[in-house]
């Protein structure tokens, strides 16, 4: 009787490890297969969505900027925290009809390429300034960033203030605000100068999804990223940018400096001589969806006007602030209405620069 029963527990045993064998074999040879029809969707997108700009070399890896127009101040557009020049398409055709607009694409973002760490705010104003240089970009020029481009608008001023003629922050967060409640999140209060860790499993576990079509299933089901309204070439440019192991890869090791940034952008209070605008959604906490309650998000748009109001008075050239009706954080420049409010709001700032430069032209003709 155990001989038997030890006999019998060896086939199971040999049927279990056959059995893994070949799940083990199987899932292998389906991750092959899924990493070649991937490779090969990746080709495709490669093909069928060239950089709509041009690529220049900055200290030692590609970055890209896309400009239209040719006359009058030069907008630059920095755009939100995964997104990249795509996101400006509604924006950029009214812009540049008569002016000069550019959008770039940060490091690891769109089209250009990752650059070595570190990638805080000051990073990032440095890579800026010397794309604007290698492309001739002549300064100064209006800055116009959205949500996270607005915080590191007001980074790039702090280390390069004769480079900006104004300041235009779509829906910016404000530091102390942000970094409160990013350390509620985290359960702990947020130091600055904290060690920031390697990327590692994270990382590599983005890479690896990336590469055998899992991300590209995910974004197809998210309703948030297949919105009808938005720019149908945009969206198709941004699911096919955004789904690279590198750029994947790049935004969670990139995560990691967003506290370190909110610090950057808190010490940058030096606004005194530049004129500043903020415009901000009428629906901006619709597409967070975190609030408990109608009361808290009213309290958090209170505050947030608070804050907002207070980054205008750094300025002794406040531009004010401006409300986009039937908008939210990220319709306001998705959504081809609410762009057509941002981009008349930012041809008024245009044609003030234009008054003020016509203004001071006529100052030094009568002087001399």
């Amino acid at each position: 009787m155990m001989i038997t029963t030890v006999f019998n527990a060896k086939v199971v045993g040999q049927k279990i490890r056959s059995t893994l064998k070949w799940l083990l074999i199987g899932v292998v040879c389906l991750s092959c297969m899924a990493f070649l029809l991937e490779s090969f969707f990746k080709y495709q997108d490669d093909k069928e969505y060239p950089a709509p700009g041009k690529l220049y070399s900055v200290n030692g890896h590609m970055m890209h900027l896309w400009c239209e127009g040719s006359s009058g101040p030069t907008l630059v557009l920095d755009a939100g925290a995964s997104m990249f020049s795509s996101g400006w398409s509604w924006l950029i055709p009214q812009l540049s009809r008569n002016n000069k607009v550019c959008a770039f694409d940060r490091s690891g973002l769109g089209w250009s390429e990752s650059a070595p760490p570190p990638y805080d705010g000051i990073s990032a104003a440095n890579e800026l300034h010397q794309l604007l240089k290698q492309a001739g970009i002549k300064q100064p020029f209006i800055y116009v960033g959205h949500s996270l481009g607005a915080m590191l608008g007001r980074i790039y001023h702090q280390q390069y203030p004769a480079d900006l003629e104004a300041l235009v922050m779509l829906e910016p967060a404000d530091p102390a605000i942000f970094l409160q409640e990013l350390g509620e999140d985290r359960g702990e209060s947020l130091e600055r100068g904290a060690p920031i860790s390697d990327c590692g499993m994270r990382c590599g576990m983005m890479r690896f999804m990336s590469s055998i079509g899992v991300i590209r299933l995910a974004l197809d089901q998210l309703d948030v990223v297949n919105n009808p309204l938005f720019h149908a070439q945009a969206l198709a440019e941004f699911k096919a940018r955004i789904n690279r192991p590198d750029t994947l890869a790049f935004l969670a090791y990139r995560g990691k400096y967003i506290p370190e940034i909110a610090f950057q952008t808190a010490d940058s209070t030096s606004l005194e001589n530049l004129p500043v605008s903020i415009i901000y959604s009428s629906n901006s906490g619709e597409l967070l969806g975190v609030y408990d309650s109608e009361a808290e998000l009213l309290e958090d748009r209170k505050n947030s006007l608070i804050a907002w109001q207070k980054t205008l008075d750094l300025s002794r050239k406040s531009l004010g602030l401006t409300e986009i009706v039937d908008a939210n954080h990220l319709s306001m420049v998705m959504h081809e209405k609410p762009a057509e409010q941002v981009s008349q709001r930012l041809l008024e700032i245009v044609r003030y620069i234009r008054k003020q430069h016509k203004s001071t032209s006529n100052q030094e003709h009568n002087h001399d």
